[in-house]
């Protein structure tokens, strides 16, 4: 099995996914029941665009090892990219259940329900995920644009500015602050947020789009 295991890890230093594949499978055939595997395996599928796979791997990694926080992760994950978003919802679930001070899996399962269109329950999940993880700056920004997305640009723009303390350096928030900043009307503040976001990344195309708006005036 160790020989099948140096192998994949050659040939995924290299690039070689498909082979890689290979040689995974060969080491879960001589070594059966190990999630870890499994895990690894699943992995190279979602970046092969092989999803179907990639979600019987992560199923089968659970199986084994039921309070497995990553697998469940990512399990959510792929079910959300196939469409099945109750199956998603209700994978992270149980993996909240089994881990339930997991920041990352509230954080999962609320972009989940934010992607359906569940504000509110989004909201909930991405507030418990900063609650036991609040140095991530993702989890307010993501909450922030909830909040603009029902109406409550007020903490929107509290929860964006935290995201920006945190991360200074991502041109997104920026380019996000200043579609709030529009929102509220406060067009200097929000030429101000583009023009930094471009700074830091010029090919963020609705900063640059929305910048030559505004600054064309009415």
């Amino acid at each position: 099995m160790d020989a099948y295991l140096a192998r994949a890890a050659l040939l995924l230093r290299l690039g070689r996914d498909g082979d890689a594949l290979g040689a995974w499978s060969a080491a879960i055939t001589a070594a059966q029941n190990r999630p870890d595997l499994y895990h690894e395996r699943a992995l190279i599928y979602v970046r092969k665009g092989m999803l179907d796979l990639a979600i019987a791997d992560f199923t089968k990694e659970l199986e084994l090892k039921p309070d497995a926080s990553a697998a469940s992760d990512a399990l959510g994950s792929v079910l959300a990219q196939r469409g099945f978003f109750l199956q998603a919802i209700n994978s992270l679930t149980k993996g909240i259940e089994k881990k339930p001070t997991e920041a990352r899996l509230y954080y999962s399962r609320g972009l989940t329900y934010h992607g359906t269109g569940k504000i509110d329950l989004a909201i909930a999940d991405y507030t418990k995920a900063s609650e036991l993880q609040p140095d991530r700056a993702e989890f307010y920004v993501r909450r922030g644009w909830a909040y603009h997305q029902r109406g409550d640009d007020t903490k929107a723009m509290l929860d964006v500015d935290k995201a920006i303390s945190a991360a200074p350096w991502d041109a997104q928030y920026l380019e996000i602050r200043g579609m709030i900043q529009e929102s509220l009307h406060h067009v200097g503040e929000a030429i101000a947020d583009y023009a930094q976001a471009l700074t830091l990344d010029e090919h963020r195309t609705v900063a640059a789009q929305r910048l030559r708006r505004l600054a064309a005036g009415p």
